[in-house]
């Protein structure tokens, strides 16, 4: 995963992460003027490479633009690792109820 050794690299909209204190850990990133919270930033996702669930976010920042032409604006599913790559997967066919408003959801 490109970027993923320094969680600093970004080459979309060079996101920076501040910390939010509240009960579990948090960081917000600014992306394209938009706040996005982070919920457990540090949680590990591939524990072999010590990539965390913040190293993922920045890559997906990192390759956003061309995803997203890619997608060409249709919906997708996410296969979603909640405990990493070797726990449990399940598939979010839908944009959660609680999304911004600036989320479309289908």
């Amino acid at each position: 995963m490109a970027g993923a050794t320094d969680p600093g690299a970004s080459t979309v909209t060079k996101p920076y992460a501040r910390r939010v204190a509240s009960k579990s850990e948090r960081t917000v990133l600014e992306v394209d003027g938009r706040e996005v919270g982070i919920s457990n930033p540090s949680k590990v996702y591939f524990p072999e490479a010590g990539i965390t669930k913040l190293d993922v976010v920045r890559y997906y920042v990192a390759v956003a633009a061309g995803a997203l032409r890619g997608s060409g604006g249709r919906p997708n599913v996410l296969v979603r690792y909640a405990d990493g790559i070797h726990g449990e997967f399940f598939y979010q066919k839908r944009a959660p109820t609680s999304r911004p408003p600036w989320i479309e959801g289908w």
